[in-house]
């Protein structure tokens, strides 16, 4: 094995102790440096060391640590070994990883100097992106946006046009006497639903000063900001779907009274008219004409009905069993709806009735890149591409109800 570069190590209990100057201080520094690796690190980690050394655990509590200085983590969501008493300090990091990576020291308090050898000369850059996915990913999971509710995610390969099958059921199976033949039950559907995903993308920033400076809230509230707008726009591609009524493959529009979902004279949500929806969407069959028997399980509106969604909440899911109806009802409003139209839609893990359809493998996980080259006109910094790639689609009117609204 090549000599280890290592120029500093941590006690058994992964504290760092300090550089080591001798062979047999770096060798002991290594060995410590394993023992605290291997008793801390989950398994399926690798770590090498050399040139291209990949200090897993050191890398994770800094990250943690860096989340949780700007609020982005609570203290029982922290690594075990995450320092929370102390400030995280960029720079102190830098001098950290610059150390175990054998690098020469700026003499002095020369922090933008530190910060810029850490980038080019050590793993820092790695935690640097660590840092930024994590901050994305709580981002995209923390976003005011109601998708989540009542949509489906689906994974396809590539960019091909996908299809989906709508209102696949099977009939219930027929009693068989004995020795009889057993009949076939096929797969009923009513046709499919096709759509593409499309890639959306931009570029977002860290500027030289804010990375010089150490600031840790740009840092982490880029992608974290970043991460939300993913969800978003999700969000807006469901609604823009679920609003448009788009023409389905049967010739019908989704919400039309040959589909049996639609009510044009309608009113304002309350027990009456929600009652009317699952009445509707209880009346829902399958090829064979067998009942689905679904069910309304989340109620959308505009916000100017949050008032009268938490009253009709409160009553339908009222803890006195008096008081229940069947099945409890979920409520959201969201700004992308207007008027006074509502939806109800079917628990999704049942009966989906939107899709939002992904890239095999980026399920829930935008895409963050770092830019090799600044594009042209870019300004000094490093840059990274935000992307997700992505489709929503109605899968099944049946699953899906449209009132008009007062």
């Amino acid at each position: 094995m090549e000599r280890s570069r290592i120029s500093g190590y941590f006690d058994n209990d992964m504290n760092w102790i300090g550089p080591a100057h001798s062979p047999e201080a770096m060798r002991r520094a290594e060995q410590l440096y394993r023992e605290g690796l291997r008793r801390h690190q989950p398994a399926g980690d690798r770590v090498e060391f050399g040139d291209n050394k990949h200090h897993a655990t050191y890398t994770r509590i800094k990250v943690d640590e860096a989340l949780y200085s700007v609020g982005l983590l609570q203290r029982g969501e922290l690594h075990r070994d995450a320092d929370t008493a102390d400030t995280f300090d960029l720079v102190r990091v830098a001098r950290d990883f610059l150390s175990l990576a054998g690098a020469e020291m700026p003499p002095g308090d020369q922090r933008a100097t530190v910060i810029q050898r850490a980038l080019g000369s050590s793993d820092f850059p790695s935690m640097l992106n660590a840092i930024m996915n994590k901050a994305l990913a709580l981002g995209y999971q923390t976003a005011d946006v109601t998708w989540p509710l009542f949509t489906v995610m689906r994974p396809v390969k590539d960019y091909k046009t996908f299809e989906a099958l709508r209102g696949a059921s099977m009939q219930i199976p027929a009693k068989v006497p004995e020795n009889a033949e057993l009949g076939f039950g096929p797969l009923l559907d009513e046709g499919s639903e096709t759509g593409a995903i499309e890639s959306y993308k931009q570029r977002i920033s860290i500027s030289r000063q804010a990375l010089a400076n150490g600031d840790i809230e740009q840092i982490t509230m880029t992608p974290y900001a970043a991460g939300q707008s993913i969800s978003r726009l999700i969000n807006k591609l469901v609604f823009e779907a679920l609003t448009s009524n788009p023409t389905l493959s049967d010739g019908v529009a989704c919400f039309h009274s040959d589909h049996g979902n639609y009510v044009t004279s309608g009113a304002a949500p309350s027990v009456t008219t929600l009652d009317t929806a699952a009445s509707m969407m209880g009346a829902q069959v399958n090829a064979a004409n067998e009942p689905l028997n679904i069910r309304p399980n989340v109620i959308l509106g505009p916000h100017d009905y949050s008032s009268t969604f938490s009253i009709l909440r409160n009553s339908i899911n009222s803890p006195d069993p008096a008081e229940q109806s069947t099945g409890k009802i979920l409520t959201a409003t969201d700004s992308a709806l207007t008027g006074t139209g509502w939806y109800a839609v079917a628990d999704p893990a049942v009966h989906p009735g939107i899709a939002v359809v992904v890239l095999a493998g980026t399920e829930n996980t935008p895409r963050l890149e770092e830019l090799t080259k600044p594009p042209i006109g870019a300004p000094d910094g490093r840059h990274w591409l935000l992307g997700y790639d992505c489709a929503a689609v109605i899968v099944d009117h049946k699953a899906l109800f449209q009132n008009d609204g007062a």
